[in-house]
């Protein structure tokens, strides 16, 4: 297992160890002489913990993760912006395999982060200001930079198809979807939009098998408290776009319960069609998720939290979201409806969006910024029964 110090310009691999943990839980530590606490403990649905220290970490830091050829990528900036950003490598056992800082990347928000290919795809922002980078997969030097402006920065912007052959990076302008067609070595194509919308606050987004899903927060009409949100449908490639509502209309069966929705999460579930599982906060303090199917599964995670994220390991969505004293939870929602909550006491990340959840080959981890520290677990797939 591999682990090292965070924080430099370049850092090199180096080598870690495995040390005594509770039963069926890995967890790996830096190299020897490197001194560092242990994890607070971990609930069953946990099987693995690696820590990777950091020499600075933000207080409220900004984290974006997303699956690699090599293994995973994580990006973090400061939301206050007094810490350096920075990008590192992992390998698929999550061994580090090198990392750089990226002063370019100082914006107060951080959108997501996606391999196109040949780069790596960032999408900050700063105010109404969108901050695109590409970036090199091995060196994680920066190729591109733009800025551009008004725009509303999703969270999890980039889409693709199954096999990611088709890459589109999602934003927004006043009532407008905008979809930007990204080549392999990151460069922005021919600009579709669509125009049907009234104006957004929030949006995010997910891939689908043969298309994506995006939700967004929205005024209502007139406008009024509280704010509502919709989900929608993006056909793939973005020249055969099409935008289909499963929001709040008359007929929709989401109607009762996505009248009242900020921060929203989006994933897509099994099947081809993929129905949605959606989160999000209310005005009053709940989080909330649904599963879209054609009798929508609505569930209470908690009366008071905030944060959550969601992602599908093709069994089971995972959902992990900060509780009101700011530790996280982790939740398992299966599709037919069964829920498991799993506290995690002692788990505070550095800010509610200091944490995300990541995929690949029916694998899922979560990544957590902790003070002086970068924790990626891995979440136990469900018993094969």
């Amino acid at each position: 297992m591999g682990c090292g110090r965070l924080g430099f310009d370049q850092v090199p691999p180096s080598e870690g160890g495995v040390i005594a943990a509770p039963p069926d839980v890995m967890i790996v530590v830096p190299p020897d002489g490197e001194i560092m606490p242990p994890p607070p403990p971990v609930p069953s649905a946990v099987c693995k913990v690696t820590q990777l220290p950091v020499a600075v970490t933000p207080a409220l830091a900004d984290l974006a993760i997303t699956d690699t050829d090599e293994g995973y990528a994580v990006v973090w900036l400061d939301t206050q912006r007094q810490v350096p950003s920075l990008a590192f490598r992992l390998s698929r056992g999550h061994e580090l395999l090198g990392g750089a800082a990226l002063p370019a990347l100082d914006d107060e928000a951080l959108g997501g982060l996606s391999d196109v290919g040949d780069v790596l795809m960032i999408a900050a922002s700063t105010g109404d200001a969108q901050h695109v980078l590409s970036v090199s997969q091995k060196s994680l030097d920066v190729i591109t930079n733009t800025h551009e402006r008004p725009t509303l920065t999703g969270r999890d912007p980039f889409i693709s198809d199954a096999a990611r052959t088709t890459n589109v990076l999602v934003s927004g302008d006043g009532g407008d979807t905008h979809l930007d067609p990204i080549g392999p070595d990151g460069q922005l194509g021919t600009r579709v939009t669509d125009r049907v919308r009234r104006a957004k606050h929030e949006l995010a987004c997910a891939r689908g098998p043969d298309h994506a899903h995006c939700v967004w927060s929205q005024d209502n009409d007139p406008i009024s408290e509280p704010i509502h949100c919709i989900v929608a449908d993006i056909d793939l490639p973005p020249e055969e776009l099409h935008v289909g509502s499963s929001g709040p209309e008359p007929t929709d069966p989401l109607a009762p319960i996505l009248t009242d929705c900020r921060r929203p999460r989006v994933e897509t579930g099994p099947g081809v069609n993929g129905a949605e599982m959606v989160v999000w906060e209310t005005s009053h303090g709940s989080v909330e998720a649904v599963y879209a199917v054609s009798t929508p599964l609505h569930h209470q995670l908690a009366a008071a939290g905030s944060a959550p994220k969601v992602r599908f390991d093709g069994s089971q969505f995972w959902i992990a979201w900060l509780d009101a004293t700011g530790t996280l939870q982790l939740t398992s929602f299966d599709p037919s409806g069964v829920i498991v909550t799993s506290p995690m006491p002692g788990w505070r990340p550095s800010g509610g969006e200091a944490f995300e959840l990541n995929q690949r080959d029916g694998v899922t981890v979560l990544a957590v910024v902790r003070p002086g520290e970068l924790d990626v677990l891995t979440l136990c797939p469900p018993p094969v029964i």
